[in-house]
């Protein structure tokens, strides 16, 4: 969903890339009038701040006195966090950080601190915006969702009615994809979206020899190189009529990975088949007179012949 710029003006987020908002809540403001620079980041950081202090306000109330077994989450969490770097699987890391923070959060001393300095950043708050000249208005998330500050003008182009549409012509004639860098908007103009759900489309141009014996439903897997190096899993939307040798692939998915609400042109290996196993040095490999294939193992001090399919 879409959201345009109420009025002319200077637009400052409520919320960040990514950031989970319910329905109603203030995602950002637009500041019609002189503003400076150093007001906009006060205002801004004082936005995020007030929001942290919301949030440790709430988990403290839900989580009053539960607080045995918190230094075994961490630790577990902390567990999690090593394996998951040693596994590659550097998208989990984020997940687990986030919940050793919440747990820190929710048993910090002294939760009276913490309405104090809100209401102090409150009080700040309002001062910094009285002072401005001009009106503030502000913007609301019209669902419950993700925010994501970043429009490139493909939100209607790529826009998911428009699935069956895509092929070979479809992509090439695809407009130049660009971000407004600036933090000034014009009434009407797109400002934000909101995203409230977690499937997600890719297309992308592959040989028509690649699809032969890939079917609609087909499971493959994505790596985003320019990302992580993550796999991520997905299944085949649709394949065009060639062109040319080209065909235009449509790769349906609900897996997460990080900046997927921001990513819109990225370079990805499609796989098709993967295979699960040892891998070993080609000398480890032996073959008996039958023609069958064998590797030794060892356990417990003795060597003993596995057969092995390759």
């Amino acid at each position: 969903s879409v959201i345009n710029a109420p009025e002319d003006g200077i637009v400052s987020f409520r919320a960040d890339n990514g950031e989970r908002v319910s329905r109603g809540a203030p995602v950002a403001v637009i500041y019609s009038g002189d503003v400076s620079d150093e007001v906009k980041n006060e205002l801004t950081s004082i936005y995020q701040r007030i929001s942290e202090l919301e949030g440790s306000i709430v988990e403290k109330d839900l989580h009053a006195g539960d607080i045995v077994g918190s230094d075994t989450q961490i630790k577990r969490n902390i567990e999690l966090i090593s394996s998951a770097v040693y596994s590659g699987n550097i998208s989990s890391v984020v997940q687990y950080k986030d919940d050793i923070i919440r747990v820190i959060r929710i048993n910090a001393p002294d939760g009276e601190q913490i309405r104090t300095t809100l209401e102090k950043l409150q009080q700040r708050r309002s001062e910094l915006e009285g002072s401005i000249k001009g009106k503030s208005t502000y913007i609301y998330a019209d669902m419950a969702g993700v925010m994501c500050s970043r429009i490139d003008g493909g939100e209607e182009y790529f826009n998911i009615s428009k699935l069956n549409d895509i092929d070979i012509e479809y992509l090439n004639n695809c407009p130049e994809l660009k971000s407004n860098g600036s933090d000034e908007i014009s009434k009407n103009a797109p400002c934000l979206k909101i995203v409230n759900n977690y499937e997600w489309y890719y297309a992308t141009e592959v040989d028509e020899v690649w699809v032969e014996g890939v079917k609609i439903g087909h499971r493959v897997n994505l790596r985003f190189t320019d990302i992580s190096d993550d796999t991520l899993e997905g299944t085949v939307y649709s394949i065009s009529q060639p062109v040319d040798g080209k065909v235009a692939l449509v790769i349906k998915s609900r897996s997460m990975f990080n900046g997927m609400y921001t990513a819109r042109s990225v370079n990805a290996e499609v796989i098709k088949k993967t295979y699960e196993g040892f891998k070993v040095s080609k000398n480890a490999v032996h073959i008996d007179e039958n023609g069958n294939y064998y590797v030794y193992i060892n356990r417990e001090g003795v060597n003993r012949r596995r057969d092995v399919t390759i």
